[in-house]
C-alpha cells in the first residue's frame, strides 16, 4: 500500500496487488544417518568392503609396499614373498621349527593327541588360533628370531587343506613392518628427527580455535576444508595419516533393530590386530554425530582417490606442512607442534576413558601385547566426554582376537616370572 498526494493536497491511497503466496509444500524428513555416496545398503553385516572399494584398497597397499620394499629394503617384504625360491634344505628347516611350535602350542594349550599319526600335522588344528598364539611370542622375541618363526608356520600352513588356513595366511602377510617402524609412527625421515617436538595430545581448546580458524581461512594452494575434515576425523577414529588411503564406509540395516549401521573398514598399515581375515580392522561409527560421519566419508573418498592417481603423499604432506604454519600464527608460543600424527594420539587417550585395554587396541589396530598402545596419549589427556560425543564401537569378534592374544601373553609372562622366582 503507497500514499500519494492529488492536486488538491489531500492524501490519496493505491493498492498494490496482492502477492500470491504458493502453499508450503511438505518437507522429507531428513534421514537419521547420512549414507555415504560410495556405500550400498544390505541387509547383512559386510564381511569386506563393496567390490570396487576394495580394489582401490588392495592397489593402494600394493602400492604403498613396494614403496616401502624400495625405500628400506627386502626385510619389510611380506612373509608371502619369502616363500618363492628357497631351496630343499631350508624348506626342510622351516618343517622341523613349525612342527616345534606346533608341539609348544599344544603343550601351553594342554592338548591331547591320540593319534601319533597326528602330532606333527596342521590338519586338526584350530590354525588361527595357532597363529593368535604365535603372534603372542612376538614380543619377547628379537626381530630375526620372530622371522624364521613367521616364514616357517607360513611355509607350513601353505596350501594346507585345513578351514582357516587361508585367514590364518593373511594374518601373517599382514605381520610386516612397514616404513612405520616398530615406533608405530609413519612419519618421513626428514621429519623423525624432529618427531620429539610433535605433540601427543590435542587440547580441546585449542583444537575449536583452530577448526574455527580453518572455517573462515583463505588459502591459495590449499583447501583449508580438507585439514579440517582430517583432523575431525583424525581424532574420531584414531587411523594413522598413512590408513586413509585405504578405507571404505558400508552401511547396511541390522536385521534384528531395523536400524542403519555404518562400519568403516580399514587396511592395516602396519600389524594384525588378529582378525580373521587379518587384513582388515572394522570400526562401528553408526552412533556417531553427523560431523564426524561427514568428515569420516569424505575423508575416506578422498584418500582412495589420491591413492589411484598416486598423489596422497602429496596431499599429506600438503596438509602436514598447512597445519604447521596455522599452529605456528595462532599458537607461536608451542613448543610442542601439533601434527597429523596428534589426532591418533588424542583419539587413544580418549578411548582410554571409555573403552578397556583390548577394546581399544582393537580400535587402533594395535595388539594389547604391543607396548606401542601404551606410549600413544595418555588417559589423563583425555576430553571430557560430553566433548567426545558418542565414541566409534570396536566388533565384539575383533576384541574377542585381541584379547585371546593377550590372554596367552600373561599366561607365559607369568609362567616366565615364576620360573624366574
Amino acid at each position: 500500500m503507497t500514499t500519494n498526494e492529488q492536486n488538491d493536497g489531500k492524501p490519496r491511497v493505491t493498492l498494490r496487488p496482492a502477492i500470491k503466496i504458493n502453499p508450503v509444500e511438505e518437507v522429507a524428513e531428513a534421514p537419521v544417518f547420512p549414507v555415504p555416496e560410495q556405500s550400498k545398503r544390505s541387509s547383512r553385516p559386510p564381511s569386506m568392503p563393496s567390490k570396487s572399494a576394495l580394489a582401490q584398497m588392495v592397489n593402494a597397499r600394493d602400492t604403498f609396499s613396494a614403496e616401502v620394499e624400495e625405500k628400506h629394503g627386502k626385510q619389510y617384504q611380506p612373509a608371502e614373498k619369502d616363500d618363492f625360491s628357497i631351496t630343499n634344505d631350508t624348506s626342510a628347516q622351516y618343517q622341523r621349527r613349525a612342527k616345534l611350535l606346533l608341539k609348544r602350542y599344544r603343550k601351553e594349550k594342554t592338548i591331547v593327541v591320540i593319534d601319533s599319526v597326528d602330532i606333527d600335522s596342521f590338519e586338526n588344528v584350530d590354525v588361527v588360533d595357532f597363529v593368535i598364539w604365535l603372534l603372542s611370542l612376538k614380543p619377547m622375541l628379537k626381530a630375526a628370531s620372530w622371522r624364521q618363526y613367521r616364514r616357517s608356520v607360513y611355509h607350513a600352513l601353505t596350501g594346507l587343506p585345513t578351514e582357516g588356513a587361508e585367514a590364518a595366511l593373511s594374518m601373517l602377510d599382514n605381520d610386516v613392518a612397514s616404513a612405520e617402524g616398530r615406533s608405530g609412527t609413519d612419519i618421513d625421515d626428514d621429519d623423525r628427527r624432529t618427531s620429539g617436538n610433535k605433540a601427543k595430545f590435542f587440547r580441546l581448546a585449542e583444537k575449536d580455535v583452530l577448526l574455527e580458524h580453518l572455517r573462515f581461512a583463505v588459502v591459495r594452494r590449499n583447501d583449508p576444508a580438507l585439514l579440517r575434515d582430517w583432523l575431525v576425523a583424525g581424532i574420531a577414529v584414531g587411523l594413522r595419516p598413512l590408513e586413509w588411503r585405504a578405507t571404505s564406509v558400508e552401511t547396511f540395516v541390522d536385521a534384528e533393530t531395523g536400524k542403519t549401521r555404518i562400519w568403516l573398514f580399514v587396511m592395516n598399515a602396519k600389524t594384525t590386530n588378529m582378525r580373521g581375515n587379518g587384513l582388515m580392522r572394522t570400526i562401528d561409527i553408526s552412533d556417531m554425530s553427523d560431523e564426524h560421519i561427514f568428515a569420516i566419508s569424505r575423508m575416506s573418498e578422498l584418500g582412495r582417490e589420491w591413492s589411484v592417481k598416486g598423489t596422497y603423499k602429496e596431499h599429506q604432506k600438503a596438509n602436514e606442512n598447512q597445519l604447521r604454519v596455522v599452529c605456528k600464527k595462532i599458537f607461536p608460543r608451542h613448543v610442542r607442534t601439533y601434527c597429523l600424527y596428534s589426532c591418533r594420539h588424542q583419539f587413544i587417550a580418549n578411548m582410554k576413558s571409555i573403552y578397556s585395554p583390548e577394546e581399544v587396541a582393537a580400535l587402533a589396530g594395535q595388539s594389547v601385547t604391543e607396548t606401542a598402545i601404551e606410549n600413544y596419549g595418555r588417559k589423563t589427556s583425555s576430553w571430557p566426554l560430553e566433548a567426545i560425543g558418542t565414541p566409534p564401537a570396536p566388533l565384539p569378534s575383533e576384541v574377542k582376537l585381541v584379547r585371546n592374544s593377550l590372554s596367552y601373553y600373561q599366561d607365559r609372562a607369568a609362567a616366565l616370572g615364576n620360573d624366574k622366582q
